[in-house]
């Protein structure tokens, strides 16, 4: 639209294409409606169902630890493309609703992003710039660590020493906190 308008030329409203993270998101949305069409959802869903047995709280840490090891790898909204589809065909597999799983997924997915550095796209995107910048590559995850770690020379695992205690708080917080907050 801001091209059509000649607010912006054809070259600067098609330049955010050129930035690795923009096609990795557009990607990620691609697989994760592939995920669904295809019925690999419903498989992963059925093993998932199959390792929590009758048991939602089972259940619901298969689905969060899951999405926080993916979170940690994949960007977070990416993971919850990813995992939309599975946790969608679980809750109709379990015949639970499937409000009782999204925000936990969404969280999970935050929540893994905070392990490393390329589990979301702020700290690619400010990686990225300091690097083009010249400055030494980031080790590490959030951006405020970017303002604070550089003289501990950290590498890009140093932080899942934090990250993994700090998923298993927070993992027991949504366990307890969230069916308070959100009743489903």
């Amino acid at each position: 639209m801001l091209s059509i308008s000649g607010i912006l030329t054809t070259e600067e409203s098609l330049s955010g294409f050129s930035n690795s993270i923009v096609i990795m998101m557009i990607g990620l949305f691609v697989v994760g409606g592939a995920i669904f069409q295809t019925g690999l959802a419903k498989m992963i869903g059925a093993r998932l169902l199959k390792l929590a047995g009758d048991s939602e709280l089972r259940l619901f840490l298969l689905v969060v630890g899951a999405t926080s090891i993916i979170g940690a790898f994949v960007s977070n909204t990416g993971t919850v493309a990813l995992m939309l589809p599975i946790v969608v065909s679980i809750a109709n597999g379990a015949g639970i609703g499937t409000s009782r799983f999204l925000m936990p997924l969404a969280f999970a997915s935050s929540m893994g992003g905070m392990m490393t550095l390329i589990g979301t796209p702020p700290n690619l995107v400010i990686e990225e710039t300091l690097t083009n910048a010249g400055f030494e590559r980031l080790t590490f995850s959030t951006p405020p660590n970017a303002l604070v770690m550089p003289a501990g020379q950290y590498t890009f695992m140093d932080y899942i020493k934090v990250g993994v205690p700090l998923q298993l708080i927070l993992g027991l917080v949504m366990i307890f906190v969230l069916p308070l907050i959100f009743p489903f």
